[in-house]
């Protein structure tokens, strides 16, 4: 199953009947209704919010399982799901998961008052997440058969940006550390911070990236040459299409430095050509405000430096 990991999670919690329905949080003594936020018609349990819902029923109709969801006739949610494997192809199956994905989204969407998609125009959407998903691994794929496993100085007059995540559990947070270096390997600025945690580690390393890049336009770099280790968001940079996903409005942002800098290139590399970076973010913990080093690193990164360059 080709599906982001957070849609399988999903899923998992759907078919477990763990989902925060009204129904689930009225019984747990939590809400004084069980009404449904989107139809104000019937209890919200998960089978009729994703499947019976109006809302949800357009979603299916204009999407590819409409005859598949006009026939079934299911009790619980987990029947659907069992029907929809057994019946359909790998591709339907994806889009069945995605739109039942963006059908709870839009609940969401709904109870904390925000504006959301209309039902006739999801499975269309579901479709082209999917598309974009599957591009996505591709370009994964290719970028990481080329993928630098030491780090090697830029050429003149470019420095090299790389950064790094690092997920603080306990403190339900992430750091991130980054580092400047110049055509001889030499340390020119550094930078670590400790912000909340995101939904996944995409999300982390697209914030830290333009956290990175703003920190090097605002040292004044000009040529920029960046690597990391995260080949999904490498490939949603160079991307020629929209992006599509949550997380398009950020990705655009990155892309729009490149009207800020001289020159602004991406690449991938592998974590162990990352580790002075590593240790940036995890140092981030130990600062209250975000933390800048000019001209002169810290102790704890220069053996990792030196033996770069040796």
């Amino acid at each position: 199953m080709t599906v982001p990991n957070k849609i399988k999670m999903f899923m998992w919690r759907a078919c477990s009947s763990s989902l925060p329905t009204k129904t689930n949080l009225f019984n747990r003594g939590v809400l004084s209704s069980s009404s449904c936020p989107v139809c104000q018609d019937e209890a919200e349990t998960i089978l009729h919010i994703l499947w019976n819902c109006p809302y949800a029923r357009s979603a299916w109709f204009n999407s590819p399982l409409h005859k598949f969801s006009n026939s079934l006739r299911v009790s619980v949610w987990s029947d659907v799901v069992e029907e929809v494997l057994k019946e359909q192809c790998k591709h339907t199956i994806e889009v069945f998961f995605t739109l039942a994905w963006m059908i709870w989204g839009h609940r969401n969407n709904v109870w904390l008052q925000k504006p959301s998609v209309a039902a006739d125009c999801l499975g269309e959407k579901a479709m082209a997440y999917m598309e974009e998903y599957r591009a996505v691994l591709s370009k994964v794929e290719d970028s990481s058969s080329v993928m630098v496993h030491k780090w090697r100085p830029p050429p003149a007059p470019s420095v090299k940006l790389n950064f790094s995540t690092t997920l603080f559990r306990a403190r339900n947070s992430v750091g991130m550390g980054a580092m400047i270096q110049n055509y001889r390997g030499e340390f020119m600025a550094g930078y670590c911070e400790e912000f909340p945690r995101l939904q996944d580690g995409l999300h982390s390393a697209t914030a830290a990236m333009i956290k990175a890049l703003q920190f090097s336009w605002e040292a004044g770099f000009q040529h920029i040459m960046v690597e990391f280790s995260n080949p999904h968001l490498l490939a949603l940079i160079q991307s020629n299409d929209a992006c599509l996903t949550e997380i398009g409005d950020h990705i655009d942002h990155i892309r729009s430095y490149s009207n800020f800098f001289t020159q602004l290139a991406f690449s991938v590399v592998s974590s162990s050509s990352n580790r002075a970076t590593k240790l940036l973010a995890g140092y981030a913990k130990v600062n209250k405000e975000p933390y800048i080093w000019l001209e002169e690193g810290p102790a704890f990164v220069l053996p990792i430096v030196l033996e770069e360059l040796s």
